[in-house]
């Protein structure tokens, strides 16, 4: 599918100028500081977020269609930029480790990968819905948690991913790699949000 298809007409005009703001972003960050290249892709969106609130030209443009934007066609070349800085192979144990998660992930569909930030934002939804569909003191403190994480995913999976069949080993992949950032990044957070909630 080409940009042209992707986007829409008033972001295709300007795509130059969020190119331009990436480009000026990325040396004034730390990609090191980052876990992994999903967690830098991430907190270049967060950033540019930053930037979208001064700049004129951009102004009027849905957020989310900048997003989709980066994600569909920068996510790559993000990629390679944390990867080149951020993965040192120092020995051979280090290395194997590298292959093997580098090898993981590229049995996750590329756009699984690209949209995987998008969790961040079906958390906040998934949160106010199960606290308004359950009785969330009612749920052990596991339960709530797995109940957000499991409600975001299956947003994820008709906002996205609905012309993958849910049977697949390709969903099951997907499913799994999701999962884990969710747990990685949410987990702690959700628990304590269930302890302020119950206490």
């Amino acid at each position: 599918m080409s940009l042209k298809e992707t986007i829409s007409t008033q972001l295709r005009r300007r795509t130059h100028l969020v190119d331009k703001v990436i480009n000026n972003l990325l040396p004034n960050m730390y990609p090191c500081d980052y876990n992994s290249s999903d967690h830098f892709v991430e907190g270049v969106l967060d950033e540019i977020r930053w930037f979208l609130v001064d700049m004129e030209e951009l102004q009027g443009i849905e957020r989310m269609d900048i997003e989709n934007y980066i994600l569909d066609n920068k996510y790559d070349e993000l990629t390679e930029y944390f990867n080149e800085r951020c993965i040192v192979l120092k020995n051979d144990n280090l290395q194997e480790t590298i292959k093997k998660v580098l090898r993981e992930e590229t049995e996750v569909p590329s756009f699984v990968r690209r949209r995987v930030t998008s969790i961040d934002w079906q958390i906040k939804f998934a949160i106010t819905e199960v606290n308004r569909q359950y009785n969330v003191c009612g749920l052990r403190e596991e339960d709530y948690v797995e109940t957000v994480i499991e409600k975001a995913i299956t947003s994820m999976y008709w906002d996205f991913f609905s012309d993958m069949d849910d049977n697949s080993k390709e969903w099951e992949k997907s499913y799994n790699f999701m999962i884990r950032y969710a747990d990685e990044k949410f987990t702690e957070m959700l628990k304590t949000l269930y302890q302020s909630i119950c206490k």
